[in-house]
């Protein structure tokens, strides 16, 4: 086979127009055929002084910006491995292409950049034209999100056409998400579907997003929508592809912590990861490191006072918003577990990871300050004001019109709320909610 590529261009805030940073290459019959990946930054990128793709894997200093995986058999670099369909979507492919699970790394990739390049500040593309476009339709939303539930509920492989793959092929994580571009706000979303059992995600996932900005925590903007179909969807705004005030496309390359912490050459990535792991890499990468690392351990703290055990590296991300100006995205992941013995992906510490093996006191204020490097007297702080927030959230939770499943579940994931209140009301609300339901179209579109 012939040697393979991949072109990669960045975006530019500056030039408002994509720039082409290299090309990722892949010979098939290297080392009797198990396959050579590498890459390649372009000079002009280089000599124009654009910021590199990965502050740790891709150093542009290093190598002269050439640079080898040293693993064969068609696996990428660790950047590009976050462009690699989520685990939903590699299930979803699997079922749609018999022989996914037998192709490389970097075989998936030129699947889904043929499909649908378009990974924000990031454009991938090869010599074959891309086939799909943008989901910007409303009723087209709905549509495919109707085919992705009876995917879910009946594994039902006819459900799956090109449309739904496009709409899936650039997301990661294991609930179903659609990238949609609203044509009304000019704004990009990802919409999420609801994907657990024990409550509904998007009412839920928007009410902890309203008490992780009460709480002082950068959040990406959340609502919730009814699709045609009367399904409930969260969208969140894309904060790796707005436009500002005077329309101004802005686009921003990300790193999820996978990446920043992952290694080749060691096991970092195969043991149990802390959130001294993270801050480490904050430290080493962020052009802000102490606001970052104070942001990073509200955010902790609020996970372990929700009980988000879903709080993993692929949830946590950085962007750079400058020129290697790299700095704590946005959260974007919040959704509660209500077993309080299931583990965090990003333990508090070696022994804390799981809620029934910690109280939310004093002592593990300081114990997870002290892990971080962070100063004490500014994590009890920290704490006192979410405890607050959290255990003032009856009033959240009647805005946002969570059920009393919805409520229930969370009575177990965040005790400290004492919602428990509102069920009586909750119920109520439910009763009324289901004598009114949309006809056609989204609400509060």
């Amino acid at each position: 086979m012939e040697t393979q590529f991949i072109l990669c261009h960045v975006w530019s805030n500056k030039l408002q127009e994509y720039v082409q940073a290299g090309t990722l290459l892949y010979d098939s019959s290297y080392s009797e055929g198990n396959g050579f990946t590498g890459w390649m930054y372009h000079e002009d990128y280089l000599s124009s002084g654009h910021g590199e793709l990965d502050p740790k894997h891709l150093n542009r200093k290093l190598l002269r910006g050439d640079y080898s995986v040293p693993i064969t058999g068609g696996y990428l670099p660790h950047f590009f491995q976050q462009f690699l369909p989520g685990e939903f979507a590699e299930q979803l492919l699997s079922d749609a292409k018999g022989n996914w699970n037998q192709i490389s790394q970097f075989e998936k990739l030129a699947i889904v950049t043929n499909i649908y390049g378009d990974f924000h500040a990031i454009s991938l593309s090869n010599h074959q034209p891309q086939i799909q476009n943008d989901i910007d339709d409303i009723e087209q939303l709905a549509e495919v999100a109707e085919l992705l539930n009876t995917y879910i509920i009946e594994r039902d492989k006819s459900a799956i056409n090109g449309t739904v793959i496009a709409a899936i092929s650039n997301l990661s994580g294991q609930r179903p998400k659609i990238d949609f571009y609203d044509n009304e706000n000019k704004k990009r979303y990802i919409v999420k579907l609801n994907n657990t059992p024990y409550f509904n995600d998007a009412k839920v996932s928007s009410f902890i997003s309203e008490l992780q900005n009460l709480s002082g925590i950068t959040t990406a903007v959340s609502e919730v929508r009814t699709s045609s179909k009367g399904q409930s969807l969260l969208f969140q705004e894309n904060f790796s592809n707005i436009k500002d005030e005077d329309m101004i496309i802005k686009k921003f390359n990300q790193v999820s912590f996978k990446v920043l912490v992952s290694d080749f050459k060691d096991s970092t990535f195969r043991k149990r990861l802390t959130y001294k792991d993270v801050a480490h890499a904050i430290r080493e990468y962020s052009s802000s490191p102490e606001e970052d690392i104070q942001e990073l351990y509200k955010r902790a703290y609020f996970s372990a006072s929700v009980n988000h055990t879903n709080n993993g590296l692929d949830n946590i991300s950085m962007i750079d918003i400058g020129t290697n100006e790299w700095r704590l995205s946005p959260s974007f992941n919040n959704l509660p577990t209500p077993y309080n013995n299931s583990d965090f992906a990003i333990a508090f510490s070696e022994n804390m990871v799981a809620r029934n093996l910690f109280n939310l006191d004093d002592t593990f204020a300081i114990k997870l300050a002290d892990e971080m490097g962070f100063d004490s007297t500014q994590a009890l702080e920290i704490k006192h004001n979410i405890d607050n927030v959290i255990a003032n959230s009856n009033e959240i939770a009647n805005k946002h019109k969570l059920s009393s499943d919805d409520i229930k579940s969370l009575v177990t994931a965040m005790p400290e709320a004492m919602l428990e209140q509102q069920t009586q009301q909750a119920q109520e609300a439910q009763k009324n909610n289901q004598i009114q339901r949309p006809s056609s179209g989204m609400s509060n579109y």
